[in-house]
Protein backbone atom coordinates (compact mmCIF):
# COMPACT_ATOMS: atom_id res chain seq x y z
CA UNK A 1 0.00 0.00 0.00
CA UNK A 2 1.14 3.64 -1.03
CA UNK A 3 2.30 5.73 2.15
CA UNK A 4 0.64 9.04 2.44
CA UNK A 5 1.57 11.74 4.80
CA UNK A 6 -0.84 15.27 5.41
CA UNK A 7 1.51 17.59 6.72
CA UNK A 8 0.24 20.56 5.01
CA UNK A 9 -3.34 21.44 4.70
CA UNK A 10 -5.37 20.40 1.72
CA UNK A 11 -8.29 21.74 0.27
CA UNK A 12 -11.09 20.30 -1.48
CA UNK A 13 -13.10 22.56 -3.22
CA UNK A 14 -17.02 22.46 -3.69
CA UNK A 15 -17.54 20.56 -7.23
CA UNK A 16 -14.01 18.61 -6.59
CA UNK A 17 -13.65 15.32 -5.65
CA UNK A 18 -10.67 13.68 -3.74
CA UNK A 19 -10.28 9.76 -3.16
CA UNK A 20 -7.74 8.19 -1.34
CA UNK A 21 -7.80 4.39 -2.39
CA UNK A 22 -5.51 1.49 -0.83
CA UNK A 23 -3.39 4.03 1.07
CA UNK A 24 -1.52 3.99 5.07
CA UNK A 25 -2.96 7.69 5.34
CA UNK A 26 -0.95 9.39 8.21
CA UNK A 27 -2.88 12.82 9.51
CA UNK A 28 -0.51 15.57 10.59
CA UNK A 29 -2.61 18.40 8.68
CA UNK A 30 -6.31 19.39 8.41
CA UNK A 31 -8.45 18.60 5.34
CA UNK A 32 -10.94 21.12 4.35
CA UNK A 33 -13.40 19.58 2.48
CA UNK A 34 -16.22 21.61 0.29
CA UNK A 35 -16.40 18.99 -1.97
CA UNK A 36 -16.28 15.14 -2.11
CA UNK A 37 -13.92 13.57 -0.30
CA UNK A 38 -14.00 9.76 -0.12
CA UNK A 39 -11.72 6.82 1.30
CA UNK A 40 -11.18 3.49 0.17
CA UNK A 41 -9.45 -0.12 1.63
CA UNK A 42 -7.47 2.19 3.40
CA UNK A 43 -5.47 2.77 7.08
CA UNK A 44 -5.38 5.94 8.84
CA UNK A 45 -3.97 7.26 11.82
CA UNK A 46 -4.84 10.23 13.21
CA UNK A 47 -3.77 12.01 16.81
CA UNK A 48 0.05 10.57 16.08
CA UNK A 49 1.43 13.90 17.11
CA UNK A 50 0.20 17.12 18.32
CA UNK A 51 -0.63 19.16 15.04
CA UNK A 52 -3.95 20.28 13.75
CA UNK A 53 -4.82 17.06 12.18
CA UNK A 54 -9.06 17.24 11.38
CA UNK A 55 -11.12 16.70 8.65
CA UNK A 56 -13.57 19.66 8.15
CA UNK A 57 -16.31 18.87 6.15
CA UNK A 58 -17.94 22.24 5.14
CA UNK A 59 -21.63 23.30 4.01
CA UNK A 60 -21.13 21.73 0.00
CA UNK A 61 -18.95 18.85 1.18
CA UNK A 62 -19.41 15.32 1.95
CA UNK A 63 -17.12 12.06 3.10
CA UNK A 64 -17.07 8.81 3.37
CA UNK A 65 -15.21 5.98 4.15
CA UNK A 66 -15.46 2.34 3.12
CA UNK A 67 -13.32 -1.03 4.01
CA UNK A 68 -11.01 1.25 5.98
CA UNK A 69 -9.14 0.44 9.61
CA UNK A 70 -8.95 3.81 11.48
CA UNK A 71 -6.54 3.85 14.29
CA UNK A 72 -6.21 6.85 17.37
CA UNK A 73 -2.81 7.83 18.66
CA UNK A 74 -3.68 10.06 21.58
CA UNK A 75 -6.25 11.98 23.44
CA UNK A 76 -7.54 15.08 21.89
CA UNK A 77 -10.55 16.50 22.94
CA UNK A 78 -11.42 18.32 19.49
CA UNK A 79 -13.23 16.02 17.10
CA UNK A 80 -11.37 14.61 14.13
CA UNK A 81 -14.12 14.73 11.85
CA UNK A 82 -15.75 17.62 12.12
CA UNK A 83 -19.01 17.76 9.69
CA UNK A 84 -21.28 20.22 11.96
CA UNK A 85 -21.99 22.59 9.71
CA UNK A 86 -22.78 20.16 6.85
CA UNK A 87 -26.53 18.41 6.45
CA UNK A 88 -25.18 15.30 4.36
CA UNK A 89 -25.10 12.09 5.88
CA UNK A 90 -21.59 10.98 6.66
CA UNK A 91 -20.92 7.22 5.70
CA UNK A 92 -18.51 4.70 6.94
CA UNK A 93 -18.72 0.86 5.32
CA UNK A 94 -17.42 -1.59 6.24
CA UNK A 95 -14.60 0.03 8.83
CA UNK A 96 -12.75 -0.83 11.68
CA UNK A 97 -12.35 1.48 14.49
CA UNK A 98 -9.05 0.93 16.96
CA UNK A 99 -9.12 2.88 20.33
CA UNK A 100 -10.64 6.05 18.50
CA UNK A 101 -11.97 8.98 20.69
CA UNK A 102 -13.19 12.36 19.62
CA UNK A 103 -13.71 10.61 16.37
CA UNK A 104 -16.58 12.30 14.55
CA UNK A 105 -18.76 15.31 15.10
CA UNK A 106 -22.12 15.22 12.76
CA UNK A 107 -25.49 16.36 11.96
CA UNK A 108 -26.12 12.64 9.79
CA UNK A 109 -23.70 9.92 10.20
CA UNK A 110 -24.03 6.36 9.33
CA UNK A 111 -22.23 3.51 10.24
CA UNK A 112 -22.92 0.14 8.36
CA UNK A 113 -21.25 -3.26 8.80
CA UNK A 114 -18.54 -1.46 11.33
CA UNK A 115 -15.90 -3.24 14.05
CA UNK A 116 -15.37 -0.40 17.14
CA UNK A 117 -13.22 -1.78 19.50
CA UNK A 118 -12.18 0.22 22.81
CA UNK A 119 -14.14 3.19 21.41
CA UNK A 120 -13.25 6.09 23.95
CA UNK A 121 -14.72 9.19 24.80
CA UNK A 122 -16.51 11.23 22.38
CA UNK A 123 -16.26 8.55 19.74
CA UNK A 124 -19.55 10.53 18.82
CA UNK A 125 -20.08 13.61 19.69
CA UNK A 126 -23.53 16.09 19.50
CA UNK A 127 -23.32 19.42 17.29
CA UNK A 128 -24.68 22.50 18.40
CA UNK A 129 -27.32 23.27 17.67
CA UNK A 130 -28.62 19.58 19.15
CA UNK A 131 -29.86 18.08 15.98
CA UNK A 132 -29.70 15.18 13.67
CA UNK A 133 -29.54 11.30 13.58
CA UNK A 134 -26.90 8.92 14.00
CA UNK A 135 -27.06 5.04 13.06
CA UNK A 136 -25.65 2.15 13.75
CA UNK A 137 -26.61 -0.74 11.43
CA UNK A 138 -25.08 -4.25 11.62
CA UNK A 139 -22.04 -2.94 13.61
CA UNK A 140 -20.14 -4.96 16.55
CA UNK A 141 -18.61 -2.81 19.12
CA UNK A 142 -16.24 -4.31 22.09
CA UNK A 143 -15.88 -2.17 24.92
CA UNK A 144 -13.08 -1.68 27.04
CA UNK A 145 -10.44 0.43 28.81
CA UNK A 146 -8.03 2.30 26.42
CA UNK A 147 -4.64 2.42 26.78
CA UNK A 148 -3.34 5.23 29.63
CA UNK A 149 -2.14 8.02 27.03
CA UNK A 150 -5.36 7.81 25.03
CA UNK A 151 -7.43 7.64 28.45
CA UNK A 152 -7.39 10.88 28.82
CA UNK A 153 -8.20 12.57 32.23
CA UNK A 154 -11.91 12.50 31.75
CA UNK A 155 -14.38 10.42 30.53
CA UNK A 156 -17.07 11.96 28.23
CA UNK A 157 -20.11 9.55 27.17
CA UNK A 158 -19.04 7.52 23.81
CA UNK A 159 -21.71 8.03 21.64
CA UNK A 160 -23.64 11.16 22.27
CA UNK A 161 -26.24 12.55 20.38
CA UNK A 162 -30.05 13.82 19.59
CA UNK A 163 -31.11 10.42 18.16
CA UNK A 164 -29.17 7.83 18.24
CA UNK A 165 -30.10 4.47 16.77
CA UNK A 166 -28.40 1.18 17.07
CA UNK A 167 -29.80 -1.62 14.95
CA UNK A 168 -28.79 -5.52 14.75
CA UNK A 169 -25.64 -4.33 16.75
CA UNK A 170 -23.77 -6.59 19.16
CA UNK A 171 -22.08 -4.48 22.25
CA UNK A 172 -20.29 -6.45 24.83
CA UNK A 173 -17.19 -5.52 27.15
CA UNK A 174 -16.62 -4.01 30.52
CA UNK A 175 -14.64 -1.16 32.02
CA UNK A 176 -12.33 -0.89 35.09
CA UNK A 177 -14.37 0.59 38.25
CA UNK A 178 -12.23 3.01 38.14
CA UNK A 179 -13.25 4.53 35.31
CA UNK A 180 -16.52 3.97 33.55
CA UNK A 181 -17.94 6.51 31.14
CA UNK A 182 -21.51 6.78 29.88
CA UNK A 183 -21.97 4.50 27.00
CA UNK A 184 -24.69 6.61 25.41
CA UNK A 185 -26.02 9.62 26.24
CA UNK A 186 -28.95 11.02 23.58
CA UNK A 187 -32.12 12.64 23.24
CA UNK A 188 -33.99 9.89 21.86
CA UNK A 189 -32.72 6.33 21.45
CA UNK A 190 -33.81 3.53 19.65
CA UNK A 191 -32.29 -0.81 20.07
CA UNK A 192 -33.83 -3.05 17.61
CA UNK A 193 -32.28 -6.49 16.99
CA UNK A 194 -29.84 -5.68 19.26
CA UNK A 195 -27.62 -8.32 21.61
CA UNK A 196 -25.99 -6.28 24.75
CA UNK A 197 -23.56 -8.55 27.18
CA UNK A 198 -21.19 -8.43 29.71
CA UNK A 199 -21.86 -4.47 29.90
CA UNK A 200 -21.02 -2.25 33.65
CA UNK A 201 -21.49 1.27 32.06
CA UNK A 202 -24.74 3.07 31.92
CA UNK A 203 -27.40 4.06 28.93
CA UNK A 204 -28.93 7.32 29.29
CA UNK A 205 -31.99 9.29 27.45
CA UNK A 206 -33.26 12.70 27.67
CA UNK A 207 -36.87 12.11 26.49
CA UNK A 208 -37.53 8.86 25.09
CA UNK A 209 -36.26 5.23 24.81
CA UNK A 210 -37.58 2.72 22.35
CA UNK A 211 -36.28 -1.09 23.00
CA UNK A 212 -37.47 -4.12 20.60
CA UNK A 213 -36.35 -7.72 20.23
CA UNK A 214 -32.93 -7.26 21.81
CA UNK A 215 -31.09 -9.39 24.14
CA UNK A 216 -29.34 -7.94 27.33
CA UNK A 217 -27.02 -10.71 29.39
CA UNK A 218 -25.09 -9.50 32.23
CA UNK A 219 -26.11 -6.20 32.09
CA UNK A 220 -25.18 -4.73 35.52
CA UNK A 221 -23.47 -0.54 35.96
CA UNK A 222 -21.00 -0.19 38.18
CA UNK A 223 -23.41 2.88 39.43
CA UNK A 224 -27.08 3.51 38.95
CA UNK A 225 -29.34 1.45 36.81
CA UNK A 226 -28.62 0.37 33.03
CA UNK A 227 -31.34 2.72 31.28
CA UNK A 228 -31.02 6.03 32.83
CA UNK A 229 -33.52 8.44 32.00
CA UNK A 230 -33.41 12.67 32.41
CA UNK A 231 -36.90 13.99 32.10
CA UNK A 232 -38.24 11.15 29.48
CA UNK A 233 -40.04 7.45 29.14
CA UNK A 234 -39.40 4.28 27.40
CA UNK A 235 -41.10 1.81 25.98
CA UNK A 236 -39.52 -2.32 25.99
CA UNK A 237 -41.07 -4.62 23.89
CA UNK A 238 -39.98 -8.78 23.13
CA UNK A 239 -36.66 -8.18 25.04
CA UNK A 240 -35.24 -10.93 27.23
CA UNK A 241 -32.67 -9.52 30.36
CA UNK A 242 -30.79 -12.68 31.68
CA UNK A 243 -28.58 -12.08 34.91
CA UNK A 244 -29.08 -8.19 34.63
CA UNK A 245 -29.26 -5.99 37.92
CA UNK A 246 -30.23 -2.19 37.86
CA UNK A 247 -32.85 -1.79 34.55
Amino acid sequence: AQEITIDSIVHISEGQAQVYRNAIVHMGARILCEGELRFENCEIHYNESAGADEIKVEKTGSLSMQCCTVVCHGCDTHPFIDASMSSVIVTFTKCRFINCCYYVQANFSLFETCQIIKPGSGFLLPTVPFRGNNRFDTCQIELGDLPSPIAGIKYDPIFKGRDIELLRCRIRGLYSESAVPELIVSGTLLIKYCGFENINANVCFYNDLRAERSTFVKCNPITGSFFHTVIGGGKIEDCRFDECSSI
